[in-house]
């Protein structure tokens, strides 16, 4: 089994390649100096090249804010190059794996949203990501876009490392209490990405192609979050300065990129259909405590 993984530099494409070499796969990560998605041409290469069984999309502009600014940078990457591994799966009938956002909802919704529901993002960032899974879904038939939310791990930057970066140097931290979410570890989002093409390859499950939300099964507030973050670093003894975490509104912030109110998941599809439960967050947060050697 030959899995290509573009986006292998980022946290979720790093837990791929990780998991992937640990169950014996053989892997083909290539970050963006290996392969310019955004380059049709290119896309066709690696693929012609390499010729892999599936293909995992773990490339994405993320810079939520920055893209406001940097809209065609966005969708360059998000669209386009979504656009271009597509049509290049399809032309050479590989399955691909594209991961999306739960900010392609507009978070108005008080229950968790189901794939059914129709996309309303409000940011740049979500308009791109919602135009790369049209772009998934009209130019390659044999995909799963899988939505994910508010991702953490041991690898890239991500909202953990910046807690603990933060509050080893500030007294005061001022944090969200307004914006309900599903953190979700890295570590099994990969994990789960495998299981799904390895029960595929050996017939557990059909390949039932579509849209799946995939999340932490806890939904908590930004501030609920971070508390958790300081709860688990004070028990691990680790050397903070921070003394008060406030509870403060997203419009204090004044933040280029407007943000959904609730962005729950709904994720029982992927449960009945392809037999991938939720993960806990907090189990996940504890994970990455250790693999990071905190305690």
């Amino acid at each position: 089994m030959k899995i290509l993984v573009t986006g292998a530099g980022g946290q979720i494409g790093q837990e791929i390649v990780y998991h992937s070499l640990q169950q014996s796969y053989e892997i083909v990560p290539l970050t963006h100096q290996e392969c310019d998605i955004t380059n049709l041409k290119e896309c066709n290469r690696v693929i012609a090249e390499f010729q892999p069984n599936w293909v995992i999309n773990a490339a994405a502009y993320t810079a939520v804010d920055k893209a406001e600014e940097n809209k065609e940078a966005a969708f360059a990457v998000n669209r386009d190059g979504a656009h271009n591994l597509a049509k290049a799966c399809e032309n050479h009938h590989i399955p691909l794996i594209h991961l999306s956002t739960d900010y392609v909802f507009d978070g108005h919704k008080n229950i968790p949203y189901l794939e059914s529901d129709a996309p309303s993002p409000i940011n740049v960032y979500g308009e791109s990501k919602l135009a790369g899974e049209q772009a998934v879904q009209n130019e390659c038939s044999q995909h799963f876009i899988i939505r994910v939310s508010g991702v953490f791990g041991q690898y890239g930057h991500n909202f953990v490392k910046t807690i603990l970066r933060l509050a080893a140097s500030q007294e005061t931290l001022r944090i969200v209490d307004d914006q309900l979410t599903c953190p979700t570890p890295a570590y099994d989002i990969g994990t789960n990405i495998l299981q799904i093409i390895t029960a595929i390859d050996t017939k557990e499950v059909l390949p039932q192609w579509g849209t799946y939300h995939y999340c932490s099964n806890e939904p908590v507030t930004w501030f609920e979050f971070t508390n958790a973050i300081i709860d688990l670093a004070a028990q691990a003894e680790l050397p903070f300065t921070v003394k008060n975490i406030q509870p403060i509104k997203t419009i204090d912030l004044n933040l280029p990129a407007r943000r959904p109110h609730s962005s729950v998941l709904d994720c029982h599809k992927i449960l009945n259909k392809l037999f991938i439960h939720q993960p806990n967050w907090r189990q996940g947060l504890e994970r990455v405590f250790m693999q990071m050697g905190l305690t």
